[in-house]
């Protein structure tokens, strides 16, 4: 028995240093898909997708490593920065590391409702220019007639002391409004 296992040990010729890297070259050039599926520990679906995502290489019974490796670098020549910052953060968790992770999509949606809840009240809370117009234009015809109501009755000097609040509150609407008020709506 010990004779036939023997006998059935084939023994590979040696290789050198050069003859290796030309097998692993070759091997690497046309690495079938299947062990490229395996070793990536995904679905067919899920690398597809990200390869046709971020532009890789990986359509057809083999895959050239090569040239997945010289996307993946240009990838992260790209995005070098961003991942960078995603890296360093401290208050990152773990359960979002992964970019397309259940967690991280449910919490862009959250923040994106936030920020949706946020415009939608401070549009609530804003007042178009012209109603303001409208209502200091209504003030004023109001105040007007007070200023004539106490000329009548009191004379010039009241109707100056209503005419004098009117001017200051004039001059105080720029400071009021901003000086970017004649150039809103």
């Amino acid at each position: 028995m010990a004779k036939k296992a023997a006998a059935a040990k084939v023994t590979l010729p040696k290789l050198s240093r050069a003859q290796k890297e030309e097998v692993f070259r070759q091997m690497a050039s046309a690495l079938p898909k299947k062990l490229y599926l395996e070793a990536s520990g995904k679905s067919t679906q899920v690398c597809h997708e990200q390869a046709d995502r971020w532009e890789i290489p990986l359509r057809g019974r083999t895959i050239d490593l090569r040239a997945i490796l010289q996307r993946f670098h240009a990838i992260l020549v790209e995005h070098g920065r961003k991942l960078s910052a995603i890296a360093s953060a401290d208050e990152l968790d773990p359960a979002v590391q992964d970019a397309s992770s259940p967690y991280l999509e449910e919490k862009r949606k959250w923040e994106s409702k936030q920020a949706r809840l946020k415009y939608e009240t401070a549009a609530q809370q804003r007042i178009r220019r012209d109603d303001v117009d409208k209502g200091l234009e209504a003030l004023a015809v109001i105040l007007q007639n007070a200023g004539e109501a106490l000329l009548r009755q009191f004379g010039p000097d009241a109707q100056r002391i209503v005419n004098d609040a009117l001017e200051d509150f004039d001059r105080n609407i720029p400071m009021l409004f901003g000086a970017h008020a004649d150039n809103e709506e």
